[in-house]
């Protein structure tokens, strides 16, 4: 039988010098040497939580699950602290008939008792991280109450002292000083001010361009005006990975370290923006009927979609919105929308040259498929007999008919043409998807004339699915002279 073997240790773990990714692995080698088990890989995760299923050896030990019969752990938190986490691992085993085993605590999935343990194991393991969890947000809060920095990275501003409290960084706090004086005294916007502090050259911590949504943290962090926050960073679990929201709802904490800004500005910059934000639009519920196919044409970044509070869809150039970096910068949707039914109408005004046009397009791309999929299969069979080399070298080896040395370089040269003929299938089978997925077809004029005769009655799905047919790219470029039309770029699949 061939085994999978799955390491993992947590950040703590590793600094602590617990069971180590060393121990482990050795104890269960000499486990599958005395069942008799062959290895067929050894997956290992150092310094990644059990309470998410986003590691990437797991990840790969659960895509792998078709080539070996048994996964075998050192212990079962190993795999999973989540309860519901190791069922849908299990269930992915069970799926592909593969015995799961955990050395320490010594039962199997093949068995009813086994999977029973398994179940009672798994909840154990549960209350276990959220004890854990537990005991941490208590010493959070202790440290807290101590008026000391609780851990992590401190905010732009500050810097951490030997013994935890934060010290001002004389440098990153005149941003912060420049930040909420525009906001509060100022009343200026968090894109405005994010603008102006790229054009006099500051960045981030990480180098970066300031961004409306940085301003905006850096404006809702009251730790500039000396009171820390415990929990306004709250983790949400969706589809096995760990997402960051920010809370409302959240507590402070008098510290102990002196603040770079006062309460009273910081309030008022907070009323500012409750003002600004009750006077502009959102786009969080409103659906993208041109998302993947608008971009700017000056720039090319994508452009994104807003919302007035009358119900009118605009979009605006992604570098202008977030650093100015752009001179264009709003474009009504009705205004594409018109422009896409003024040029369709000069299609369809040419239908023959369409068809023709469309005609030659589908005999090239038949074509091109043709020989791709030739391309495709050769491969295919040339991987498949490395395979079968590979597994004649561990005959000759197992006869003694080739030295060690000389199976070693062979099995590494047939690994290393093996990795460069998968990587070539994959982009063969890239190209192919695209290909067959791109339009070039005659149901063209079809979705054409749909759009022609009753686009507006259409649901917004199918308004989508059809635009989505018939356009490639929408690029919008800006025009010189004030309060004139945009131009509008429209490049169709035909």
């Amino acid at each position: 039988m061939k085994a999978a073997l799955y390491l993992r240790v947590s950040t703590e773990e590793q600094a602590s010098g617990g069971h180590s990714i060393g121990a482990q692995k050795q104890e269960l080698l000499t486990y599958c040497h005395a069942f008799h088990y062959d290895i067929y890989n050894i997956y290992t995760d150092g310094g990644y939580s059990a309470s998410t299923m986003d590691r990437p050896a797991l990840k790969k030990l659960l895509k792998d699950c078709k080539n070996y019969d048994v996964v075998l752990v050192w212990r079962l938190d190993r795999l999973s602290r989540d309860m519901a986490d190791l069922m849908k691992i299990i269930e992915t085993f069970t799926n592909n008939n593969i015995i799961f085993k955990s050395k320490t605590e010594n039962f199997h999935t093949s068995t009813a008792s086994g999977k029973l343990m398994l179940n009672m194991l798994g909840s154990f393991a549960e209350f276990e991280r959220a004890s854990i969890s537990e005991r941490i947000q208590l010493a959070h809060k202790k440290i807290l109450h101590e008026g000391k920095w609780r851990g992590g990275r401190p905010p732009l501003g500050y810097e951490l002292t030997k013994d935890k409290t934060l010290k001002i960084n004389k440098k990153e706090s005149e941003i912060i000083k420049k930040i909420f004086h525009l906001s509060g005294s100022k009343n200026i916007g968090t894109r405005s001010i994010a603008i102006y502090l790229n054009n006099l050259g500051y960045t981030t911590r990480n180098k970066k361009p300031f961004t409306s949504s940085s301003i905006v943290r850096i404006l809702k962090n009251p730790t500039y005006y000396g009171e820390m926050v415990h929990k306004r960073q709250q983790y949400i679990k969706k589809n096995g990975k760990k997402k960051v929201v920010y809370s409302h709802d959240y507590n402070t904490y008098k510290g102990t370290y002196e603040p770079i800004i006062s309460k009273e500005i910081f309030l008022k910059s907070k009323e500012n923006m409750s003002r600004r934000k009750l006077n502009r639009g959102t786009s969080s519920k409103v659906p993208n009927l041109l998302a993947g196919i608008i971009f700017c044409g000056d720039c090319k970044e994508y452009m994104l979609r807003n919302s007035r509070k009358n119900g009118e869809v605009f979009f605006t150039c992604k570098s202008y919105k977030h650093y100015g970096k752009c001179t264009h910068h709003y474009i009504s949707e009705n205004v594409i929308i018109r422009e896409i039914q003024k040029t369709i109408e000069n299609l369809e005004a040419s239908q023959s040259m369409i068809y023709e046009i469309n005609e030659k397009l589908i005999k090239e791309k038949n074509h091109t498929l043709y020989i791709l999929k030739n391309d495709i299969s050769t491969l295919k069979e040339s991987i498949n007999l490395i395979s079968k080399r590979r597994d004649k070298l561990f005959d000759l080896i197992e006869k003694d008919l080739i030295t060690e040395m000389d199976f070693t370089h062979r099995r590494e040269k047939l690994s290393k043409e093996k990795e460069e003929k998968n990587k070539l299938l994959k982009e063969l089978q890239s190209k192919l998807y695209n290909m067959e997925n791109h339009q070039k077809d005659g149901d063209f004029i079809i979705y054409i004339k749909s759009f022609s005769k009753s686009f507006h009655t259409f649901s917004f799905h199918s308004k989508k699915k059809i635009l989505n047919r018939i356009i490639d790219r929408i690029e919008i470029f800006h025009n010189d002279r004030p309060y004139e039309k945009k131009k509008i770029h429209i490049y169709y699949k035909i």
